[in-house]
């Protein structure tokens, strides 16, 4: 796997872009509008001068990173290894679904696709992207409800927690589909 497509260049496909980049993947970012993938790509730019700024990241560590990302059209991500895309088609074409920190938004598109992975109409791999502790409280509250018998402890293995963005990398490179049985991640 070497080149990555990123379809929407909010937040979330922001954090998503940067992971692959950094990890030395060639990223395509593609939104509705070309302006709107550029923008999203000089915010990862900009918030890797900062890292560099305050001695967190050498500039050619931050160079490469940069020199990994380009804006394209949904039509050039027909070669890439791997996609990942927004809510709409989503569940289509997907590879995976990394949920970086976010929103309202972000916490709805979780939720979606871990009950349409328990339902069976997918089975690929689920990753939160729990940078400095961002999803802990929502880590909690899935625990809580598990003590409370809402879900099954097989529910809690539809997804990965990944505390760093190569942990996202190393887990999907390793990702085996499982076969997911209803009964056991509900009770029904």
């Amino acid at each position: 796997m070497t080149k990555v497509g990123i379809v929407g260049a909010g937040t979330m496909g922001q954090g998503i872009a940067q992971a692959f980049a950094t990890a030395g993947y060639s990223v395509t970012v593609c939104d509705v509008k070309i302006e709107w993938a550029q923008g999203g790509i000089d915010k990862i730019g900009a918030g890797l001068d900062k890292l560099v700024g305050k001695g967190k990241m050498e500039a050619d560590a931050a160079a490469k990173v940069k020199a990994n990302l380009k804006t394209g059209e949904y039509k050039d991500l027909a070669d890439a290894d791997l996609v990942v895309e927004g809510k709409q088609v989503l569940e289509e074409k997907s590879h995976a679904f990394i949920v970086a920190p976010g929103g309202v938004g972000t916490f709805d598109e979780f939720f979606e696709i871990i009950t349409l992975k328990q339902l069976g109409r997918h089975n690929k791999a689920i990753i939160i992207l729990n940078i400095d502790g961002y999803y802990n409280e929502l880590l909690k509250l899935m625990d809580k409800a598990l003590k409370e018998d809402f879900l099954t402890e097989k529910t809690l293995e539809l997804y990965f927690v990944a505390n760093c963005r190569e942990d996202v990398v190393n887990y999907l490179k390793t990702y085996q589909a499982q076969n997911i049985n209803l009964k056991e991640t509900k009770y029904i």
